[in-house]
């Protein structure tokens, strides 16, 4: 398959700040737009409400392809 170009897939950053009544979920792409999600967090099952956050987040992202789960950067 040469000569075929591939569309590079965007990088995106996400943060998440995990409280016992709200979560906030930032992400960042690689163009430098910020999109905030901010939910009721889920106790006792506290990553649902970041995953939940981080699922809204990607699709409202302005990328083509939009990214998916695999282009986030892990920070700790």
């Amino acid at each position: 398959m040469t000569g075929m170009a591939t569309t590079p897939r965007p990088t995106v950053r996400i943060a998440a700040d995990v409280g016992g009544t709200f979560t906030d979920v930032i992400l960042l792409d690689d163009r430098g737009g910020v999109r905030v999600h901010k939910l009721p967090s889920t106790p006792p099952d506290f990553e649902r409400a970041v995953l939940d956050a981080v699922r809204h987040l990607l699709g409202t992202a302005d990328a083509v392809p939009p990214p998916t789960i695999s282009d986030c950067r892990l920070q700790i």
